[in-house]
């Protein structure tokens, strides 16, 4: 796997602890727990959309659509959830959210994995195609010296 795609799983990973955190927090904790689920969620979603931006991901205006109504609704229950909510918190940050999460890890953002793979090791061998052929010249012109 290459470092940007284990970034990614590793922003993917801290968002499950913290919807599973949330679930299981003390009542006094759900504030501070939910918006640190929506800082989380919200930089995962900007490093996917750097990674879809940079490989030219074919279908990442679909992708980032789905994230901006994910962080719609997250944000749209804030202001409740300070206000003492705490069910709706944790009915969408530790139970929507996941599911959610989960049926999009598996379709949109696998989509965009092998999208990247393919072109990162596109990249890689043009690179290392370029550097041999580079060193065969390199070689040539020190044999005919």
């Amino acid at each position: 796997m290459t470092p940007e795609l284990s970034k990614i799983e590793d922003l993917h990973d801290s968002l499950r602890r913290l919807t599973h955190e949330l679930n299981n927090c003390s009542q006094e904790d759900v504030c501070s727990t939910y918006e640190q689920v929506i800082i989380a969620a919200e930089r995962t979603f900007a490093e996917e959309q750097l990674l879809m931006e940079r490989h030219k991901f074919p279908a990442c205006r679909c992708h980032l659509e789905q994230h901006a109504r994910v962080l719609g609704a997250l944000h749209q229950a804030h202001p409740s959830v300070m206000r003492g909510d705490h069910d709706l918190a944790i009915h969408l940050g530790a139970h929507l959210l996941p599911e959610w999460f989960e049926l999009h890890n598996a379709t949109l953002d696998a989509a965009v994995s092998v999208w990247a793979s393919y072109k990162i090791d596109s990249a890689a061998q043009v690179f290392n195609y370029r550097n041999s052929r580079a060193s065969i010249l390199h070689q040539r012109q020190r044999v005919g010296q």
